[in-house]
Parts: C-alpha cells; sequence; structure tokens
C-alpha cells in the first residue's frame, strides 16, 4: 500500500475519553466531544502474525498538562517509529500496585523506540506541532488500560511548567520510584535490540526481521 492510501486520522479518543487518566479531570467538563488524538489500527491488512498501526496526537494542553495517549500495557514487545513531530515515550514497570521503574525516553521525526514486553507505555505531545507515530505489534497482542484507569494515568504527569517540561508525580500509586531520562541508545543497548533501519512499513513485510527484534 502507498503512503498516499493509509486511512486518514482515525479513529478520535475525545476530551471525555480520558478523564479517569487526566491530571485535573475537572477541566474536562468544557469541551466532552473534542478530539485528543486519532487511531488507525491495522493500516496495511497484511496476512502477516503483526500489524501496523498510526496514531496523531494533537498539539494542545489539558491546563497545564500536555497531550497524551491513555496509556496500556502488554505481554508483547512494540516498536514505534515517529513520522512526524517530536515528544516523550513514558514506560513503567510495576510490581502490582507499586512502580518499581519508570522513565522517559525523547524521540522525534524518523526515529524508532522499542517498549519491551510487560511496560505500560503512553506518549506525550510536548510540542506545538502533531505528533504521529506508528508502531508494530502482534496482531494477537491484547491491550490492558486497567492499571491506568485505575490509577488515574501513569506514575508521573507532563505539565507545561513555562520553561519546561515538569515531572508531576501521581499520588494514585501507592509506590512511584523517581522517574530517569533514557536515550534512544541506552534503550536499545539495555534491552539488547538492534535498531531496524526500514521504514515500519516496509519491515513489517519481512517477518524474520520482526521476529528477531520481538525475540
Amino acid at each position: 500500500m502507498s503512503e498516499q492510501n493509509f486511512p486518514p486520522k482515525g479513529i478520535p479518543r475525545t476530551l471525555i475519553e480520558m478523564r479517569d487518566v487526566a491530571m485535573d479531570s475537572v477541566l474536562l467538563a468544557d469541551k466532552p466531544d473534542m478530539d485528543l488524538y486519532f487511531m488507525n489500527r491495522d493500516i496495511l491488512k497484511n496476512e502477516t502474525e503483526f500489524r501496523l498501526d498510526e496514531t496523531t496526537i494533537i498539539a494542545i494542553k489539558i491546563g497545564v498538562e500536555f497531550n497524551k495517549t491513555y496509556g496500556h500495557e502488554h505481554k508483547c514487545a512494540e516498536l514505534y517509529e515517529i513520522i512526524s513531530g517530536a515528544g516523550y515515550f513514558l514506560m513503567q514497570r510495576r510490581d502490582g500496585e507499586d512502580i518499581e521503574e519508570i522513565f522517559i525516553v525523547p524521540a522525534r521525526t524518523g526515529e524508532k523506540v522499542y517498549v519491551p514486553p510487560k511496560y505500560g507505555h503512553l506518549m506525550i505531545n510536548s510540542t506545538d506541532e502533531s505528533l504521529v507515530t506508528r508502531n508494530i505489534m502482534f496482531k494477537k497482542s491484547v491491550s490492558d488500560y486497567k492499571p491506568f484507569k485505575e490509577h488515574h494515568g501513569a506514575g508521573y504527569y507532563a505539565i507545561d511548567s513555562g520553561e519546561a517540561v515538569e515531572w508531576v508525580i501521581n499520588k494514585s500509586w501507592p509506590k512511584v520510584t523517581p522517574i530517569k531520562m533514557k536515550t534512544l541508545a541506552q534503550l536499545f543497548k539495555e534491552f539488547q535490540i538492534d535498531k531496524a533501519k526500514e521504514p515500519l512499513s516496509e519491515l513489517i513485510l519481512t517477518n524474520n526481521k520482526i521476529l528477531n527484534l520481538f525475540r
């Protein structure tokens, strides 16, 4: 499928749908039907065991909190590619109700981000332009949103302090470790993953290479 034939925007996630994970849910009452981001699932409709998704996160803030995706976790790994824009990936590993590790990874256009298995994750758009990403994951993988819903979001919120992104702890979690910053190089090295050079729309057609990434 050529680039121009990819579906537009996709299914919207609205302001009111984010009420359970927003830092300040009171602000969601003003424009409950406002679109915050769009999701396209399995945009290639290929016959492999993997699917290619696309997400567009609008440049907007909910009060002082930067726009983000809802957040979820699953047992399988996931590989993202930044199509346009820039932002942060927040990843967290929990033991029951306690967050044992949490870190952020900045990424921009053309870069790829690896999400390890069983790590809860979300994307944050802290810029003034839309953040567009694509990701590869197993079709059989099931996303679990419950931990984020029950604790009103991830372990930290990203807010606009006026000069930089400030990370505010979410006290709904019983235990949250200090947040750390990791580079993409550190991320790939830590989990012993080789960076894929091909665009994800091409990589998904070469099963052997994907299986090596997701081993």
